[in-house]
């Protein structure tokens, strides 16, 4: 590989080596290398190659792959065998595998057009990836009781209100932290009681002997378009076996957190309905999914940060995620309001 090739300037004398090395096991000579995110553009004549590192040889995707062609989905990239017919080369303790490049863009979560057609993707995914396994994909089974699991961050949040009680110094983030503490104690109550009250013990059954399978990092930079504007599903490490509801609840959170949306629900319910006209969802599911939505994750994950991790955060990064949890706060009640009764949730 001594001839000129093309290469992105950020790229290290020690990435340029290694990528030399796991590319003579394709037999690819490439005209041009970059980095686009976390990983690797490859173009070669005609033909461009997406090149990632992963940690371990747990390939999900290349295992998944198949079965998800074999019962229709095909919004996915090709994946490429090395010339000695392996799915992945292993180089320096890391292992890599390479596939056809979507030569496309990010979904843009902003044209509500566009998140009609990632929801219908993912329920389309989470049908026909359904009853998957293999032995050597490793798939992780969420074995969480999610009750068990709300309780726990509620008495952290418990922990974190003593603690601030004991500081003698409390700066401004401490104060506006401290006094939202109940309020998002007892949304997680709210949450806990609507797991309770579904059949939520069943579903998870269900994930085990079906075999239900989520994404888990269904957002928009695994999401992309191409210039005909079929849409492509990637990055298939994250798999794991849960109910896919929560799926749909992380999707469906992230978007409303958008300033576009800010908690609307019309536009939630619109999303919410496609995907359950595909994937049909049932009463108790509506009362899981909004547990799921409603869960204060993003205040809980602050306070960890700040009291737990102790991230070495400016005072005003702090007080700026505060500020935007706070004044959400009515926007979200009023669709917390708007779910229960549209969906009927008793």
């Amino acid at each position: 590989m001594n001839r000129l090739v093309e290469l992105d300037s950020s790229l290290s004398e020690k990435e340029l080596n290694t990528i030399k090395s796991v590319l003579k096991e394709y037999n690819i000579l490439p005209e041009k290398i970059e980095r686009v995110r976390s990983v690797y553009k490859i173009s070669q004549k005609d033909f461009i190659y997406c090149l990632k590192k992963i940690k371990d040889n747990n390939n999900k995707g290349v295992l998944i792959s198949e079965y998800l062609k074999n019962n229709g989905f095909y919004n996915l990239p090709e994946y490429i065998k090395t010339k000695n017919n392996k799915d992945m080369v292993k180089y320096n303790n890391s292992y890599y595998y390479i596939t056809s490049w979507i030569n496309g863009r990010e979904c843009d979560f902003n044209d509500f057009d566009e998140l009609k057609s990632a929801i219908k993707l993912l329920a389309d995914f989470h049908i026909k990836s359904e009853g998957f396994y293999m032995k050597t994909a490793k798939i992780k089974y969420v074995n969480k009781n999610w009750v068990t699991q709300f309780t726990e961050e509620k008495n952290k949040l418990k922990a974190y209100k003593v603690l601030l009680e004991r500081k003698k110094i409390k700066t401004t983030f401490d104060d506006a932290y401290y006094f939202a503490i109940d309020y998002y104690s007892s949304r997680i109550d709210y949450a806990i009681n609507l797991l309770k009250n579904s059949n939520y013990t069943y579903f998870a059954k269900q994930v085990l002997e079906k075999k239900i399978i989520c994404h888990d990092s269904f957002y928009y930079q695994n999401i992309l378009i191409d210039s005909s504007k079929n849409m492509f599903l990637i990055d298939m490490e994250s798999l794991v076996y849960d109910i896919h509801v929560y799926d749909l609840a992380k999707f469906i959170r992230r978007i409303m957190f958008k300033g576009n949306y800010s908690w609307n629900f019309n536009c939630a319910r619109e999303l919410i309905d496609l995907y359950s006209s595909i994937n049909r969802l049932n009463n108790d599911e509506f009362k899981i999914l909004l547990a799921f939505i409603m869960f204060p994750q993003k205040f809980c994950k602050l306070g960890s940060k700040r009291y737990i991790k102790k991230k070495q955060w400016n005072e005003l990064k702090y007080i700026k995620k505060i500020d935007r949890l706070l004044e959400s706060i009515k926007n979200e009640e009023i669709f917390i309001e708007e779910f229960i009764k549209y969906y009927n949730i008793q």
